[in-house]
């Protein structure tokens, strides 16, 4: 939703600063932010989640924010309920004056812009018996994920952006769905799953994803059938 006209990068012990200048379109004006990349800490889940663009934190319990300079946009959030479950806030829009509805009491609520992630893999040239599977028809059938700090609702896969579905996280002990109170998983390493593919010559794997809900790839297995000549 926005144009990056310029990085500085100054050293940190854990981490580096990254700031950028972000030019956005708000209410129909031209706008210039200083803003600053969260650390990599700062965007695995928990009570602290700092995953959108322009955003505002606000560490005291309440049930609405201020972010007068999303005036009018569509955002979203993150926050931890009166409960103490931690996690996305849903449906929530600025005002024309920058106020924000929570629509419950929440602490260290990270409200701001959303923004979308993909990654779509390479040609798939291996799994062929003789030879390249380059230029053959193959299929990419199953799917299976390596992931750390990942919320259940963080992923989708597919064939392509337009075809994704959302691949299922799970409790890997009982097998159920993951309650409101585990929706975030430090570590997940289960079977593969289905991907729903077609027989093409260029048979890709697309994963996708959107602020707030984290996600740490650290694996990705393809199950591949080739038809060869």
């Amino acid at each position: 939703s926005g144009t990056i006209e310029d990085v500085v990068v100054l050293p940190g012990d854990e981490q580096d600063a990254v700031y950028l200048q972000a030019r956005r379109t708000i209410a129909g004006s031209t706008v210039r932010y200083l803003e600053k990349l969260a650390k990599h800490s700062q965007a695995i889940g928990g009570s602290t989640n700092l995953m959108a663009d322009s955003y505002v934190v606000t560490t005291a319990a309440t049930s609405s924010v201020s972010v007068p300079h999303l005036a009018g946009e569509s955002v979203i959030g993150w926050g931890t309920s009166t409960g103490g479950v931690s996690g996305p806030i849903a449906s929530v829009t600025a005002s024309s004056t920058g106020g924000v509805d929570l629509g419950a009491i929440y602490s260290n609520s990270c409200v701001g812009l959303a923004y979308d992630w993909r990654y779509q893999s390479s040609k798939l040239a291996y799994g062929a018996q003789k030879g390249t599977a380059l230029l053959q028809k193959k299929i990419v059938p199953m799917v299976g994920l390596l992931l750390a700090n990942t919320h259940k609702d963080a992923v989708s896969v597919g064939p392509d952006f337009t075809n994704d579905t959302p691949f299922k996280i799970y409790n890997q002990t009982t097998e159920q769905a993951l309650s409101s109170t585990e929706a975030v998983v430090s570590t997940y390493d289960a079977l593969a799953q289905p991907m729903g593919g077609q027989w093409d010559t260029d048979s890709r794997v697309c994963l996708s994803g959107s602020a707030p809900y984290p996600v740490t790839l650290l694996g990705l297995v393809i199950g591949m059938e080739t038809n060869e000549q």
